[in-house]
């Protein structure tokens, strides 16, 4: 992940819903009891970590402009630009 870009590249995307953007990454919680759509910000520079226990979220795709984000749930986006284990 890396470090954390600064205080105010910690942001909520809505009243809900929190992004924090960090040196090869970024993190998105939803942390309500509702699946939610939201709009992530430059998300074609992102792709979502390519994982072994949920491959349905976690397959490595360039991440869309607005992805659903389950009750209770995050993703990890890592930058296009950053290569991976």
């Amino acid at each position: 992940m890396g470090w954390f870009c600064n205080d105010e590249q910690k942001a909520q995307i809505n009243s809900i819903i929190w992004r924090r953007d960090f040196e090869k990454d970024c993190v998105i919680v939803n942390p309500t009891n509702s699946m939610k759509t939201i709009s992530v910000t430059n998300a074609s520079n992102y792709r979502r970590i390519s994982g072994l226990q949920d491959r349905i979220h976690n397959n490595g795709t360039v991440s869309t402009n607005t992805p659903d984000i389950a009750s209770k749930d995050s993703y990890i986006l890592i930058k296009r630009n950053v290569e991976t284990r």
